[in-house]
Order: C-alpha cells, then structure tokens, then sequence
C-alpha cells in the first residue's frame, strides 16, 4: 500500500514526462487522460476511463458529502469490504483523503476532496491484484495534475448590476439546470440458503433466490428497506446510504416433516410391533446415558439390551398407555438426526444433546439420578449432573470396568425407568432434535 502513496507523490515527473494531449472538463474538474487510457464514457457528473489489464478509472463530480474519507469509501463497491489503507493526502490540488480496499479478486484505491458543498470529487482505481501496482502510477499522475476551479462568491455589497451603466444592455440569466443527486451501489442479499426472499427497497419489490445478491445504484440520502425473517416476521427502517450499503433479509424457513402420527382408526399393533418399540425405547435410553456420560464407544450388547426380562415390562406398559405408544413410533424417525449429531456435530452442538440426555433422564427416571450440589463450576442442575456422570465414567473406565458398570446401571434405569414417570415429561421429540 505504501507504493499508492510513492505512485501520488511522484505523479508530477510522470506527466512532465508523458502529458495527454488535451484536458477534459468534468463538471468544476479539468483533468487528462494518463498515457495507454481511453476515455469508455462521460457524462456531465463523471468520466469513464480503460487501461491496459483491465485496469480502469472513474471521475465522479458533484458527489454529496462533507468528509473526503466518507466522499472516498462510497465510491468504492460495497463487497470490497476488506480496508488495508485510509490517509490524508492531496487530491487535485485540495485537501483531500486516500482509502485502499480489496475484494476477492479486485484491489480499489480512492482518492476524494470536497472543495464545496455539494461538489465532493471522488478518483476511483480499480484493477485485478496482478497489474494494481502498475495501474497506480497513471492514477496517481492523474490525480496530481487534475485541478478544481471553485466558483468566487461576489463580495459583501456587490450584485450584478454595480459595474453596469444603465445604458448597458442586460444579459438574460439562464436558470441553472437542477444537479442529480449523488448515486451509490446498494448490495440486496437473501441470506436463507433454502427458499426465495423478496425484499422491498423504497417500495420496490426484488425477489432473490436462496444466497443471492442484487446490487443497485440509489441516491444519497434516506431509503426505506422492508424484509422478511425467518420466522416469518417482517421488519422495516429508514437507513441513510452511503453510510449503509448492504440489506440483508430472508424467508419463512420450511417446517420439517412431522413424523407420522398413530392412526388411531388404523390397524392395532401387532405382538411384533410392541416388540419393536419396546426395543426402541431401550435404545434411546442407553443413548440418553451414552451421551451424558460421554462414553467413548456403546458399552450394550443387543443380546442384553433386547432380552425378555427387559422388554417384558416396557411391552405391557405400551399395551395399557396410547400416549407412550406414540412416542415410541415416533423414535425411529429422529433416531438417524440425533446420532448423526452425536458423530458428526459442533462442541455446542454435543453438548446441547447431552442436556436434552440429561433433562430426559431427570425427568423420566428421578430414582435414577439426582442432581449433585454445587461443585464450583458455572452451570445449572443439569449442567452439573453431567460433569458428576462424566467423572464417574471416567473413573470406571479407569477401572477397567466400563462394561460392567454401563450393563449395571442400564437396567437400574429400565427398572426404575417402567414404575415412576414415564413419559411424563418427554424431550426427545422430532422438533427438538
């Protein structure tokens, strides 16, 4: 970046040695065209230039703004968010101010000055990372030979007719043609990465596909922006632009599939069935101790797990309760997520099912655990079961005996599991995990 600097200070020898052949005007602003750069378009609030490498420039006139840094980091697209630069420099012969920013595949210098109210210029480079260092030298040349002709402001006491005679003819004064307001690049993105969000800026309306971006050229100064959350709310502000430059909003997000209910006037279950979600149920509450305890691999044999004397009980207890029956059909369905989350998932992620094991257990088996005292640690009642069933894990698996304590203390909780609360107050559901 220090050679954006070198390349506006040495600018001067530059055009000595290489100057255009004619000056442009542009608005209060007389600049050339550096060497190998041709003007693409001018218009009377701006000028663009081509260079070699697909390097360019943009003169910009008339611009609203009070702070040249504010003038400089406008002029510059909003993706380019990554700033290395920003300093005071000369810029046309006038205070100005320097900011350097890069996007993925571009690098933007923009050089600014405010003579005036209203007449804030902005010099904008923009080249791709292999030919921004040479692009910087005919931009800074241009920039240190361009000039800014500010208008006088007539003397206190003098108006038009003081140095006329009265036979003098009078010149008709044409109106002075209304300025455009000052334009600026505004980033819309849909930030759902599953459905399409339609986002209304001033009124109008822009529908987006999932992670799609639209930008669009606006004035200066107060815009509505109205978008949609995803819960489906919306919300709606007044946002002054440059100074916001980027509106995110998103959509409703699709409600997961609710697994199958029981149908009540379906077939009854059959012998197999009350099998099968007795052995369900069993598998969900070693998986509730499995990750409280954070066992390093699944302890139960089936065999144990499914014998007669286990799921004898739970069999009788789905016969005489439809709401437990229920709950059980549904266990297959969330089975695939939760232990796909146990393999696969973020710390907070495990841990967050760790408490849902917890509260599960807590609820269901109370003669089973208890939560522990204080102990110290930052926590509530469930955060500090976990820690004691972790330790006590570890000390058994120190022991040597993982297997024979997590074969214990399985059919504990099955025995104790079947005569207190079950499904009293059930977590495990679809929704929640």
């Amino acid at each position: 970046m220090q050679l954006v600097r070198s390349a506006a200070l040495a600018a001067v020898v530059l055009l000595a040695a290489s100057a255009p052949a004619r000056a442009n005007q542009t608005g209060p602003l007389t600049w050339s065209a550096p060497e190998g750069f041709r003007v693409t378009r001018t218009w009377e609030g701006g000028a663009d230039l081509a260079g070699p490498n697909g390097v360019t420039i943009a003169i910009r006139v008339g611009l609203q703004g009070a702070a040249a840094l504010d003038v400089a980091r406008a002029a510059i697209p909003a993706e380019a968010s990554q700033e290395l630069k920003e300093m005071a420099i000369q810029v046309c012969g006038q205070p100005g101010h320097l900011v350097v920013r890069r996007a993925g595949d571009r690098s933007y210098a923009s050089a600014a000055c405010v003579p005036a109210a209203g007449q804030a210029i902005a010099i904008t480079l923009s080249a791709a990372p292999a030919s921004y260092k040479d692009g910087c030298v005919p931009w800074g040349a241009l920039i240190d030979g361009a000039s800014v002709s500010v208008a006088r402001q007539p003397r206190p006491g003098q108006g038009p007719g003081d140095h006329r005679t009265d036979d003098a003819p009078v010149r008709q004064r044409q109106p002075a043609a209304p300025r455009q307001a000052a334009r600026h690049w505004v980033e819309l993105r849909n930030e759902a990465s599953w459905g399409t969000a339609t986002l209304y800026f001033d009124g109008e309306a822009h529908a987006l596909d999932a992670g799609e971006g639209q930008r669009i050229e606006v004035s200066a100064g107060d815009h509505t922006f109205r978008w949609q959350n995803e819960d489906g709310s919306w919300g709606e502000g007044t946002y002054a632009v440059p100074r916001y430059s980027r509106f995110t909003g998103s959509c409703p997000r699709p409600a997961e599939p609710a697994a199958p209910a029981p149908d009540a006037s379906g077939p009854a279950w059959s012998e197999e069935d009350y099998v099968e979600g007795a052995r369900w149920y069993v598998n969900l509450i070693c998986f509730s101790l499995f990750v409280v305890q954070n066992m390093d691999e699944w302890m139960w044999k089936d065999g144990k797990l499914h014998e007669p004397a286990v799921i004898a009980p739970i069999v009788a207890e789905l016969r005489a309760r439809p709401e437990l029956r229920e709950f059980t059909a549904q266990i297959p369905h969330f089975w695939p997520r939760i232990s796909g989350l146990w393999e696969s998932g973020t710390a907070e992620e495990r841990y967050a099912l760790r408490r849902e094991g917890a509260s599960f257990i807590l609820k269901n088996s109370p003669g089973t655990y208890t939560i522990p005292g204080p102990d110290g640690e930052a926590g509530d009642g469930v955060d500090r079961l976990i820690r004691q069933q972790e330790r006590e894990y570890a000390q058994s698996r120190a022991k040597q005996r993982q297997a024979q304590a997590a074969s214990a203390r399985s059919s504990l909780i099955v025995n104790n599991w079947i005569f207190n609360q079950t499904s009293n107050a059930m977590t495990f559901t679809p929704a929640s995990w």
